[in-house]
Formats: structure tokens, C-alpha cells, sequence
């Protein structure tokens, strides 16, 4: 941290929309097979939160590491737009976060109700997905893989 007391973020004006990014990469904890699930927040094209952390339970299939990591990065995102709210900032602080997240089966999972394939077994708090793209507050969005963000 020494040195750096002089940086900022600087924000070059134009639309602040805040957008989320969200991966996790399966079981690459040998002993325990517990994935790591990584987030970003943007503002204004800016990193303004992060996250990496191992995950507390085991995925069975990888749609439900995807989940894992989509629930907290909707956690994230929904704190941050109050916050943000109750700065006053301005923008695009109504209209629903984007989350990118490149899970296909994932995204059929939080957009659908009625996909029920292989995830019976998942624990109800990561259901949260599909109430909050549901009521409008989070739109969301695949993202190519040669095209990640590789911010998390």
C-alpha cells in the first residue's frame, strides 16, 4: 500500500450503470472439492467491489457452483445500488443490474422456474436467483467465453 496513497478511481463522466460479473471454477480444492466463486461490480467502467472466495458448500454439478457464485453477486449488487441510492449517486441506479455469468445452463436455470433437470438437490437460498430476476432487479446476461471478463 505504500506509494499508492495519490490513486483514485476517476470516473470520466457519462452514464453510471452498474454491471456485475460473476464465475466459479469447480472443485479446484483437492481435499475438501469445494469450487471458488469470484465477483466483480462496475460502475462508470470502473471496479468497485471484488470478491474470491471458496465457497462453503460442494457443487455437485457445475450449473450449481455457477448458482453459488451468481447468488453472492446478486447479494453484492443489490446492496451496492442502495448504498449507492443513499449517496444520491446518479445514473442507471433504477433499471436492473446486469450480471454477466457464463453458465448456459446456469441462466436457464435463474430465468425458468420450470427447469428442473438435475437440480432438485439445491439448497433453497440459491432459488433467490430466480425472485430477484423475477422482480426486475438483476437482468440476467451470458456472456461469451472468449470474451470473460477475467477481472475475477
Amino acid at each position: 500500500m505504500q506509494g499508492t496513497a495519490d490513486f483514485a478511481l476517476c470516473y470520466q463522466g457519462g452514464t453510471l450503470r452498474l454491471v456485475g460479473y460473476s464465475d466459479a471454477d469447480r472443485s479446484v480444492d483437492r481435499d475438501e472439492r469445494k469450487s471458488i466463486s469470484g465477483y466483480a461490480s462496475i460502475l462508470g467502467g470502473e471496479a468497485i467491489t471484488w470478491c474470491s472466495k471458496k465457497q462453503q458448500c460442494v457443487s455437485l454439478p457445475t450449473m450449481e457452483s455457477e448458482c453459488v457464485a451468481c447468488t453472492a453477486a446478486i447479494q453484492e449488487a443489490i446492496w451496492l445500488r442502495r448504498f449507492l441510492q443513499s449517496l444520491s449517486v446518479t445514473g442507471h441506479l433504477g433499471e436492473a443490474v446486469v450480471l454477466h455469468y457464463d453458465s448456459t445452463s446456469a441462466i436457464a436455470y435463474a430465468r425458468d422456474p420450470n427447469y428442473y433437470g438435475r437440480t432438485k438437490h439445491i439448497d433453497t437460498r440459491h432459488h433467490f436467483i430466480r425472485d430477484i430476476i423475477a422482480q426486475g432487479q438483476i437482468e440476467s446476461m451470458g456472456i461469451e467465453y472468449k470474451n470473460e471478463n477475467k477481472c475475477c
